[in-house]
């Protein structure tokens, strides 16, 4: 029983840092997109992207806001994404169990 509430706890604590290590990761390009829009810089690009039959294009847009669209994407991903897990337990036989009567082979 304590193994399986250790390997419990281990798949927890993966979920729970991957959860938290794309929120600051989100977060930080966020950051940046927003420090780049007040900065005012400008570049010249083009990005498409299509998934499952909805489209997105920006075209000319400058690169912070670029890079707040993915900030706030990756944020989105981490809060929302489900990550379902099941621990299952199952009872322990002792490994000191024997037959009280050894079965009779007729040869």
């Amino acid at each position: 029983m304590e193994q399986s509430i250790g390997l419990h706890l281990i798949t927890v604590l993966s979920i729970l840092s991957f959860k938290l290590s794309v929120l600051a990761v989100g977060y930080l390009i966020t950051k940046m997109g927003y420090d780049l829009l007040l900065k005012g810089v400008t570049g010249e690009f083009k990005f498409k992207g299509s998934i499952s039959g909805a489209k997105a294009d920006l075209v000319g847009a400058s690169p912070g806001l670029l890079f707040l669209l993915l900030g706030v994407f990756l944020i989105g991903f981490s809060v929302f994404k489900d990550k379902p897990f099941s621990t299952s337990t199952y009872p322990e036989v002792p490994l000191e169990f024997e037959a009280k009567e050894k079965p009779k082979l007729d040869i």
